[in-house]
């Protein structure tokens, strides 16, 4: 490129000294941030929030470097050669000089790349804000179908049932003293005068609710039956015409001393039961009593008659599975009771000693001819 002061250039030096130049430049802007899309910090569990993700922010950052560089005649012309230092800033100036039309046109194009990621930027962080509504307005919707499918009134005696309910019971159910002596064994439960109040879901024509009045206990009671709550009214008992889920999330939180529904669980759908067993939960105080009984799906004869004979049951609870339920709901100290025993004479004849024969015929009562009913009690 031509002699100034008799002296040579190293054109080789020069560039070897402007590579190191940019590595020293490498070296003090530091690797890139601007996370690749397939890094593992953007997998779908990462939240959008602030305006976007770990790679909005990180590009917010390499925007600002990439201003900087946009302009590489913003790079210092100098030199440390010692004798040489003025040819090769002589050097420098004529590179300048001549490749100042190449640099405009670089510097343009720089900055429109900028321009362009800066507006790419934006897009993304508008694209993420209107996901960010779109996913709380989903939440929002799914919360709204859920409370509704948790208020499904399809329950045991609503006047939709589609023939007499009420007839449908004093026939299967057995008598009302029968039924009295099973329900009593659940006192144990509300020994305390001051067990109360307790709320029965579904509490029919009171028998339950009557066993409690007797132990000095406040309570009260819901069904859906007209002619139940009727009956029950002209006893003296505190019974209301209504919903039951309704009812049960009217209460005031840690209101009640117990919460009890007998032959009512198996006709809920499972949401509408889950809904009902976190419901009580909130609103049973510390130590109060949530207690639910249905029938035995662990016996197979309920298979071909408490269950199967009744049309309106929902939903099949093995003892084990609704115990399992109420547990995770957060009742604690939970136990299982049975009762119902089959008619004298179904059972196997269980022949005499403890032999082979003998076992097998009691492993076969237990398994077959087990109690027809079963509760679940557990402790707010």
């Amino acid at each position: 490129m031509g002699q100034r002061g008799q002296q040579t250039l190293d054109v080789e030096a020069l560039v070897a000294e402007l590579r190191a130049e940019a590595e020293t430049l490498r070296a003090e802007l530091g690797p890139s941030d601007v996370a690749p899309l397939d890094d593992p910090r953007l997998q779908p569990e990462d939240e959008i929030a602030d305006g976007g993700s770990l790679l909005l922010r990180d590009l917010e950052q390499n925007l600002e470097r990439l201003r900087g560089l946009a302009d590489p005649r913003s790079a210092r012309v100098e030199s440390h050669r010692g004798t040489v230092a003025a040819p090769i800033l002589a050097a420098k100036r004529l590179l300048i000089r001549v490749l100042t039309p190449i640099w405009e046109q670089q510097t343009t194009l720089g900055r429109g790349i900028v321009d362009q990621l800066a507006e790419i930027g934006a897009a993304v962080r508008a694209t993420a804000s209107r996901l960010e509504h779109r996913l709380t307005a989903l939440d929002r919707r799914l919360l709204a179908i859920e409370d509704a499918v948790a208020r499904d009134r399809d329950l045991a005696g609503s006047p939709d049932a589609g023939f007499d309910y009420e007839e449908f019971e004093a026939r299967f159910r057995g008598s009302g003293d029968e039924i009295r002596e099973r329900q009593r064994a659940y006192l144990r439960f509300f020994a305390d005068p001051t067990a109360g109040p307790v709320l029965e879901l579904g509490c029919g024509e009171g028998t339950f609710l009557d066993l409690l009045r007797e132990r000095g206990i406040e309570a009260r009671g819901v069904d859906r039956s007209e002619g139940a709550v009727t009956r029950a009214r002209a006893a003296g008992l505190d019974v209301s015409h209504g919903d039951l889920v309704s009812t049960l999330e009217a209460c005031a939180d840690d209101s009640l001393g117990g919460v009890v529904s007998i032959q009512v669980v198996e006709h809920l759908s499972l949401p509408v039961l889950l809904h009902v067993l976190r419901v009580a939960k909130q609103k049973i105080r510390p130590g109060g009593v949530f207690l639910a009984e249905t029938v035995n799906l662990a016996s197979l004869i309920v298979h071909a008659r408490g269950w199967t004979i009744d049309p309106t049951h929902r939903q099949a609870l093995h003892p084990l599975t609704l115990e399992f339920l109420v547990q995770e709901a957060g009742f604690s100290d939970c136990e299982r009771l049975y009762a119902g025993e089959v008619e004298p004479g179904t059972r196997l004849e269980i022949p005499a000693g403890n032999g082979p024969e003998a076992r097998n015929a009691a492993r076969l009562n237990d398994i077959v001819f087990g109690p027809q009913d079963y509760a679940v009690v557990g402790r707010a």
